[in-house]
């Protein structure tokens, strides 16, 4: 047998034997600790109808180097009768991925918290809502969450060197499940954000199951922030619009460059 056909025969058992990659998701990385502030528009309206935080942050534990991602939103719907909605999550990973993750959601009066700790393939979940405790188990093969499209450089592949077409499942510690998603990078381009210069800036979509698609405009700099987010949802279209980094302008700061 040849040397060819032998390494491509090797290569051909290792594919069967093997088990699949596990999803990419956001990892500890030898990056600047960061801290975001958004402002929540819905549709066309000039006034924000809320804010979110996010922060990415190395630190240590009992399980070694991680970095722990805290981010809290609060909005009000400006329906008939105005709706308010809250969410604090943290999620901490280390290099396999998240291993673990808090999650409370008050939507109204209804408050819901879920906690959930990463064991071999799994999440054990557990949810306390409206005084009622229930536990399951969801696969951890999805690691990457929602709050990882605000920072993309705590990314195992960076947002502009995947493929243009990728599938990209989302875990939503909130929810304690994973959602379906493709995502497409549509270019990366010169934009004015109001810095000394333009920036350039990856402009990617998420498409849903519905067909739906959130947009994001993220920094080609090494954090890879998000500037710009926008999420169809039932009551219209919500706009996150960076306005911090680190506490000061987003535009004078170096982390978008």
């Amino acid at each position: 047998m040849s040397v060819t056909r032998f390494t491509g025969l090797i290569a051909l058992l290792l594919a069967v034997t093997l088990p699949p990659r596990v999803a990419e998701g956001q990892i500890l990385r030898d990056l600047e600790d960061v801290s975001l502030g958004y402002e929540i528009y819905l549709d066309e309206d000039p006034e924000p109808i809320g804010t979110f935080d996010i922060s990415f942050v190395r630190g240590e534990s009992s399980r070694g180097p991680h970095l722990e991602v805290r981010a809290r939103s609060d909005y009000t719907v400006p329906l008939t009768n105005p709706f308010r909605h809250q969410e604090d999550v943290e999620l901490y990973c280390n290099e396999e991925g998240i291993y673990r993750f808090v999650a409370t959601r008050r939507s109204g009066d209804v408050e819901r918290k879920v906690s959930a700790l990463r064991k071999d393939f799994d999440y054990h979940v557990t949810s306390e809502l409206q005084g009622k405790t229930t536990q399951t188990m969801i696969t951890a093969g999805v690691r990457r969450s929602n709050l990882g499209l605000f920072c993309g450089g705590f990314l195992e592949t960076p947002l502009d060197q995947d493929e243009m077409f990728v599938d990209f499942p989302l875990l939503y510690p909130v929810y304690a499940n994973h959602e379906a998603r493709q995502k497409y990078r549509e270019m990366t381009i010169p934009m004015d954000v109001g810095a000394d210069e333009p920036v350039p800036i990856i402009v990617s979509r998420v498409q849903r199951k519905d067909k739906k698609s959130d947009a994001m405009w993220n920094t080609a700099s090494p954090h890879q922030i998000l500037i710009r987010y926008e999420e169809p949802t039932s009551y219209g279209k919500m706009v996150y619009q960076l306005v911090t980094v680190n506490g000061e302008p987003f535009a004078e700061s170096e982390l978008i460059r």
